[in-house]
C-alpha cells in the first residue's frame, strides 16, 4: 500500500497521526475532567440533603426528649433549615410529597400553597419534575437540571442542578440546588489552556518532524541523483554527503564503493576492446588464407559435379522415353482387359439373379410343404376332437334315455298315487294335488328329454358328416404336401446346377480381374518409371543449375568473408 508513497510523505503522515492522537487525548482528558466536576457537584448536593435530613431527625429526637409536640418539633426543624446558608446564598426548600410549600427562605409568603399550581409556568414545571423525582426515588433522591436563578438574581438565566429526596422522619421533600455555569466557565478556561498546550506541543512536534523529514529525504535524494549519474556512465561524480555512522552514512559509503567498482569495470572493458582489436587483425589474416584454400578445393569439386550432372541428364532422358512407350502399350492392354471384365461381371450378375430367383422358389416350395404338413397335423387333431365330440354326444344320449325312463316311472308312480288318493276320499285330496304336480313335472321332463334326444341325434349326424369331410380334407392336403415336396426337390436340383454355373462365372471374373490388376500394376510401374525418369531429369537439370549457383555462392561467400573480416575488425576498434 505504501510502496509507491515517498518516504517524506510517510513521515509527515506519521507526524500528523501523532498530532491527532495528542489532540484526541487532550479532548478526552478535558471531557473526563468535566464529568468528574459534575459528579463532585452531585455528590455535594446529595450530602447537603442528607445533612438536612439528619438535622430534622435530630430535632425530632430532642423534641421527644423534652416532651415537645410534633408541631413544635416541625417548626423548630423548619426554622433551622431556613437559617442554613451554604456556599454564599444557597439554601434549602422543604415541601410535602404533594407539592405544598413548607419552607422557602425567599418565599415565606407562599408557605401553605401548592407549588404545582403556581402562577409561573416555569415554577410549576420545575416543582412538578422535582416531586416526580422524589416520589420515584424516595429517600435515595434524584437529580434534575433546569434553568434557575443565581443567588441575588431575579431571572432564571443560569443552569442549575437540583437534588430532591424524601426525609424519613416526616416524609417531607428536602430540595436544594447549585448553579453549574461556574463548572462550564472553569472548564472553558481549562480547555483553552489545554488547547494552547496541545497547539504548542503540535508545533514543536511538527518542527521536529519537518527536521527529521528534511534530514532523511535530502540525503536520499542526493543518493538517487548519484545513482542516476551512474546509470548514464558518469562514474566521476561523487556524493556531497557528510560522513556519519547513521544509515545515510552507510548508504553514502556503499555508493562510493559501487562507483569505484563500476569505474574499474569500465577500465577492464576498455582493455578487453583493445585486446579484441589485436585478435581481430590476426583472425583477418588467418581467414584470408582459409578463403583461398576453400576457393581452390570447392572449384575443383564444382567442375566434377557439372560433368556428372550432364551425364545424368542424358540417361534420364533415355529412361523417360522408354517409360512413355511402356505406358502407352499398357493402356491398350488395360482397356481390353477392362472390357472383358465388364462382360464377365454382366454374366455373373445375371447368373446371381437366376440363382437368387431359384433360391426364392425353393424357399417358397419348402414353406408350402411345411404348411401342408402342418395342415395335415391340424386335420388329424380336428378328427380326434370331432370323434371325442361324437362320443360325448353318445354319452349325453345315454343320459337322456336314462332321464326318460326315470320320468316314465315317475309318471306311473304319480298315476298310482292319484288312484290311491281317490280311494282315500277327503283325506287323500292333499296327496292327490301333490301327485298331480309330480305327474305334471314328469310329463314336462319327458317332453324336454324328447327335445334333447332330437338335438343330440342332429349333432351326431353333423358330427359324422364333419368327420367324413375332415378325412377328405386330410387326404387332399396330404396329396398337396407330396406335390410340394416333389417341386422342392426339383427346385433344389436346379439350384445346385445354377450354383455350379455361378461358381464357374465367378472364377472367370476373378481371372479377368487378376489380368486387369496385373495390367494396372504394369501401367502404374510404367507411369512411376516415367515420373521417376522425369524427376531424375529435373534433378539433373536442377543439379546443373545448383552447380552454377554453388560457384556463385562460393565466390560471394569468399567475398563476404573477406569483407566481414574487415568489418569485424572495424567494429572491434569502434
Amino acid at each position: 500500500m505504501l510502496r509507491n508513497v515517498r518516504i517524506s510523505t510517510q513521515l509527515l503522515v506519521l507526524g500528523l497521526f501523532v498530532l491527532v492522537l495528542i489532540a484526541s487525548l487532550g479532548v478526552f482528558s478535558g471531557y473526563t475532567l468535566l464529568g468528574t466536576r459534575f459528579e463532585d457537584r452531585r455528590e455535594s448536593l446529595r450530602m447537603l440533603v442528607e445533612i438536612a435530613s439528619n438535622e430534622i431527625a435530630a430535632v425530632k429526637k430532642r423534641a421527644d426528649a423534652l416532651g415537645l409536640t410534633d408541631e413544635q418539633a416541625k417548626d423548630e426543624a423548619l426554622q433551622i433549615l431556613k437559617n442554613i446558608n451554604y456556599n454564599g446564598n444557597n439554601y434549602f426548600i422543604v415541601t410535602d410529597i404533594s407539592g405544598t410549600l413548607l419552607m422557602h427562605p425567599s418565599r415565606m409568603n407562599q408557605v401553605g400553597s401548592s407549588l404545582l399550581t403556581a402562577e409561573k409556568e416555569t415554577t410549576r414545571t420545575l416543582y412538578t419534575a422535582l416531586m416526580r423525582v422524589a416520589r420515584d426515588n424516595g429517600t435515595t433522591g434524584g437529580f434534575h437540571t433546569a434553568l434557575g436563578r443565581r443567588p441575588g438574581s431575579t431571572k432564571n438565566d443560569s443552569q442549575k442542578m437540583f437534588f430532591a429526596a424524601q426525609e424519613p422522619t416526616y416524609g417531607w421533600v428536602v430540595i436544594t440546588g447549585m448553579i453549574v455555569d461556574d463548572i462550564w466557565d472553569s472548564m472553558a478556561r481549562k480547555f483553552w489552556s489545554l488547547g494552547i498546550g496541545v497547539a504548542i506541543a503540535c508545533a514543536i512536534l511538527g518542527a521536529f518532524a519537518w527536521l527529521m523529514v528534511r534530514g532523511i529525504s535530502r540525503p536520499l535524494g542526493t543518493v538517487v541523483r548519484g545513482l542516476g549519474h551512474l546509470s548514464t556512465g558518469a562514474y566521476d561524480e561523487s556524493l556531497d554527503l557528510k560522513v556519519s555512522s547513521s544509515e545515510i552514512g552507510h548508504l553514502s559509503s556503499a555508493f562510493e564503493s559501487l562507483r569505484t567498482l563500476l569505474r574499474q569495470a569500465e577500465d577492464d572493458r576498455q582493455r578487453s576492446r583493445d585486446e579484441a582489436e589485436r585478435t581481430a587483425k590476426a583472425r583477418e589474416a588467418e581467414m584470408e588464407g582459409l578463403a583461398r584454400r576453400f576457393e581452390s578445393q570447392i572449384g575443383s569439386l564444382a567442375d566434377g559435379l557439372g560433368s556428372a550432372s550432364q551425364e545424368l541428364k542424358t540417361l534420364a532422358t533415355t529412361m523417360s522415353d522408354g517409360a512413355q512407350e511402356t505406358l502407352r502399350e499398357s493402356d491398350a492392354v488395360a482397356a481390353a482387359a477392362e472390357e472383358s471384365s465388364r462382360n464377365t461381371q454382366t454374366v455373373a450378375a445375371a447368373t446371381e439373379e437366376l440363382a437368387s430367383s431359384i433360391r426364392e422358389i425353393s424357399r417358397q416350395a419348402s414353406q408350402s410343404s411345411s404348411i401342408a404338413q402342418t395342415a395335415v397335423d391340424r386335420v388329424d387333431q380336428t378328427s380326434e376332437t370331432v370323434a371325442a365330440l361324437k362320443a360325448a354326444a353318445q354319452r349325453v344320449g345315454d343320459v337322456v334315455a336314462l332321464i326318460t325312463d326315470i320320468a316314465s316311472q315317475t309318471n306311473l308312480l304319480a298315476l298310482n298315487a292319484t288312484i290311491e288318493a281317490a280311494r282315500a276320499g277327503e283325506s287323500g285330496k292333499g296327496f292327490a294335488v301333490v301327485a298331480n304336480e309330480v305327474k305334471t313335472l314328469a310329463n314336462q321332463t319327458a317332453k324336454a328329454t324328447d327335445d334333447i334326444s332330437r338335438q343330440i341325434e342332429e349333432i351326431q349326424g353333423v358330427t359324422t358328416s364333419t368327420v367324413q369331410a375332415i378325412s377328405d380334407i386330410g387326404e387332399t392336403i396330404a396329396s398337396l404336401s407330396e406335390v410340394a415336396s416333389a417341386i422342392a426337390a426339383a427346385v433344389e436340383e436346379q439350384n445346385t446346377a445354377t450354383n455350379e454355373i455361378a461358381h464357374n462365372i465367378q472364377q472367370a471374373e476373378t481371372a479377368s480381374q487378376r489380368v486387369s490388376t496385373a495390367i494396372g500394376t504394369v501401367h502404374d510401374a510404367a507411369r512411376q518409371g516415367g515420373e521417376t525418369a522425369g524427376s531424375v531429369l529435373s534433378s539433373a537439370e536442377a543439379l546443373m543449375s545448383r552447380n552454377v549457383e554453388l560457384n556463385d555462392a562460393v565466390s560471394a561467400f569468399l567475398s563476404g568473408l573477406r569483407d566481414d573480416s574487415k568489418t569485424g575488425r572495424g567494429g572491434m576498434i569502434g
